[in-house]
């Protein structure tokens, strides 16, 4: 199984490209092939998805703190 945490945005993007597509050639040929693509596409698109949740997160103003200096 592949470790998406450990991939780049870049690489994460190329992933659901290419699995999505590999999903399409296998659209009415084989199901379970179709399936494990878009299994691919969900579980990169998911990490991506986490991350940017993070960012926000860190970035977000806790409410009532206030800034030391």
């Amino acid at each position: 199984m592949n470790n998406y945490k450990h991939k780049t945005d870049a690489e994460l993007r190329y992933i659901m490209r290419d699995a999505a597509e590999a999903a399409r050639a296998m659209r009415q040929v084989d199901h379970a092939a179709e399936c494990k693509y878009l299994d691919q596409v969900n579980d990169a698109a998911t990490e991506l998805h986490r991350r940017q949740l993070t960012q926000r997160l860190r970035r977000a103003p806790v409410p009532g703190l206030v800034a030391m200096r």
